[in-house]
């Protein structure tokens, strides 16, 4: 609610109203060097996926893929970006839920992907896999910052009141605690079906690490 109270309409222009645009700058700045590399994650996560599909390699993808999300986002703007979400958002969702359903089916059941998991998996705490209490703390810490401030705030700047920004908040909750068994559970499943993606498959795919391939793997399959 405090977010829709400012009437900004991105977070840098909130900075450069509470203070000025010496801090405007300086955030921008300071936020470039992390930005490009957390972008960098998210177009090779991409580029993975859609390669692992195509069989295009990854760095074709990776050139193609980031040259067209420039064009559209600096042609378009922040309205732009927002209506390219949404569309993806309506497209994504319903073929990941189908395929998670499928998924399912095909390794038996979902209690046979639970049964299959690694040991101590579902535990909240897993010290030999580096989930530790620190590490849970810290992932909660950062995201609660993350998901209500920066770029996450931009959802509530969009809201036409308050009480919309609150539910804005609360469907995102929903959302991202609902998110992962969605897109996680193929992967899962893929591990019950085929425990050993091996070399040919590496191959295939042009992959150093077939097991990155998982998701895209199974979802051919179903």
């Amino acid at each position: 609610k405090r977010w829709r109270r400012t009437r900004s309409l991105t977070i840098l222009e909130y900075l450069s109203e509470r203070y000025d645009r010496n801090v405007h700058q300086f955030i921008s700045w300071a936020n470039t060097p992390i930005t490009i590399f957390q972008c960098a994650i998210w177009l090779y996560a991409l580029s993975i996926f859609l390669s692992a599909a195509t069989h295009i390699p990854v760095t074709t993808v990776m050139i193609s893929c980031g040259l067209i999300i420039l064009v559209y986002t600096m042609i378009g703007g922040l309205w732009g970006v927002c209506i390219t979400d949404s569309l993806q958002f309506f497209i994504l969702l319903p073929i990941a839920i189908l395929v998670a359903v499928l998924s399912i089916n095909a390794a038996g059941g979902i209690g046979e992907v639970v049964a299959s998991a690694p040991p101590k998996f579902w535990l909240p705490f897993n010290e030999p896999a580096g989930i530790t209490k620190m590490f849970v703390v810290f992932q909660f810490v950062n995201g609660f910052f993350m998901f209500n401030s920066g770029g996450g705030a931009q959802r509530y700047f969009s809201a036409s009141d308050e009480r919309k920004a609150a539910k804005i908040a609360g469907l995102s909750a929903v959302l991202c605690f609902i998110g992962p068994f969605i897109w996680l559970t193929p992967a899962m499943a893929c591990r019950v079906l085929y425990p050993e993606l091996g070399d040919e498959v590496a191959r295939a795919f042009g992959l150093a690490k077939p097991s990155e391939a998982a998701y895209v793997f199974i979802s051919l399959k179903v």
